[in-house]
């Protein structure tokens, strides 16, 4: 799947099988987020190599970032804030805010401990 993560279009259908398609095929399974930190790389690749600003879709937009918003990573997380707020909307922008809490908090996203065995 290396060569998936070429060109823009390829890349984003990367993110959406390793962000959100595997949430939800494995869900509650550690395989669910086997797959982020390639996803969150991807992130940062389509905002260096300026895909979001290119992209006239909403969706793609969110889409692109999401795996930024799901990171158990406090600084990911607050750097996705601005860029969902930028990019995609201020609703999707509060969730990465409240996840950004729950990382204040417990340091962890506290409903992954079972799939994670923590």
């Amino acid at each position: 799947m290396i060569d998936w993560e070429v060109s823009q279009a390829s890349s984003l259908a990367l993110v959406l099988l390793l962000d959100q398609f595997s949430r939800h095929i494995w869900r509650d399974q550690v395989r669910a987020y086997q797959g982020d930190l390639r996803a969150q790389r991807l992130s940062q690749k389509a905002l260096d190599q300026r895909w979001l600003e290119q992209e006239p879709q909403k969706a793609r937009r969110q889409f692109w970032l999401m795996p930024l918003l799901h990171a158990e990573c406090l600084d990911t997380v607050n750097k996705a804030i601005p860029l969902l707020e930028r990019w995609v909307d201020v609703a999707t922008a509060d969730v990465a805010r409240r996840n950004r809490g729950m990382l204040l908090k417990h340091g962890r996203y506290p409903w992954r401990d079972t799939a994670l065995g923590r």
